[in-house]
């Protein structure tokens, strides 16, 4: 389930899966003063979380496209671990984030 809900984890088996008791800041809704975090409700905080790391993923950089197939340069990526967020319980997909 966790390699399916990130498309670059697709087909992948995950290199670790660890229970756990989560809190992620600066991540919800709420927050009228963006881009602060005052009176953010947080998506994850103290929650059971199943953690779904995922290694040798290809995190691709931000920039233009080539213009035309075939000319300009490829896009550049960095080969990164992806850690994918289910809730225990329910097995609700909350959050794929890169790791170092």
């Amino acid at each position: 389930m966790a390699s399916n809900a990130f498309g670059q984890a697709a087909g992948k088996k995950p290199g670790e899966v660890s229970l756990a008791s989560a809190t992620v800041s600066h991540y919800g809704v709420g927050s009228d003063g963006a881009p602060g975090t005052d009176g953010l409700k947080l998506k994850i905080q103290d929650r059971r979380v199943w953690l779904v790391v995922f290694d040798d993923i290809k995190n691709f950089a931000f920039g233009p496209a080539p213009s035309k197939l075939g000319e300009g340069s490829p896009a550049k990526y960095e080969i990164t671990r992806l850690v994918v967020y289910v809730d225990e319980a329910t097995s609700e997909f909350l959050l794929a984030e890169t790791i170092d």
